[in-house]
């Protein structure tokens, strides 16, 4: 069995599939990095440790330094839970950012920087506590096209009380 010897045309069609192979690979390999802003909802849903039953009209205390969203300036304000013991407020134009490649899909937003602390009749407060906390942001998901969600769950324990109501004797 003899071969032939191959042309120099065919070396060239090789080597020009190959390098069209090599190509529409590279964008595969490579990871892009980006920034952005989305609509953060940042909503707090307070329960009974006890029972987890919603604390409702407890009282969300917020100190803010701004942050990188649109409310840049410091600012205290309050916020009452609704009856079903839950509250939230959107945080305009927060900036997330990411990376995205063949294997890694990330995503992440900048928290607003609170303090924050609740409180309710009968309960213990909770707080203060700051909101750009690893757990906290390690909790955001994306929530639609240019949204996102933070859920903050809190269980507020009991005031330890005597049988009239006044605080337990030790």
């Amino acid at each position: 069995m003899r071969f032939r010897p191959v042309s120099l045309g065919e070396w060239l069609v090789v080597g020009l599939i190959f390098g069209l192979l090599v190509l529409m690979a590279l964008p595969l390999s490579q990871t892009y990095y980006w920034v952005g802003s989305t609509d953060l909802e940042v909503e707090f849903v307070v329960t009974d440790a006890a029972g987890d039953e919603p604390v409702p009209g407890a009282i969300l205390d917020i100190d803010s330094e701004g942050g990188f969203y649109e409310e840049r300036e410091p600012r205290s304000f309050q916020i009452v839970l609704g009856p079903d013991g839950r509250a939230s407020h959107v945080c305009r134009r927060s900036m997330c950012f990411g990376q995205d490649g063949l294997f890694t899909h990330t995503y992440a937003v900048h928290l607003p920087w609170w303090r924050f602390r609740i409180s309710a009749k009968g309960f213990q407060t909770f707080g203060p506590t700051n909101l750009d906390d690893i757990e906290y942001r390690r909790a955001v998901r994306r929530n639609g096209p240019g949204k996102s969600r933070l859920v903050v769950p809190v269980s507020l324990h009991r005031n330890p009380t005597g049988p009239t109501g006044a605080p337990a004797q030790p």
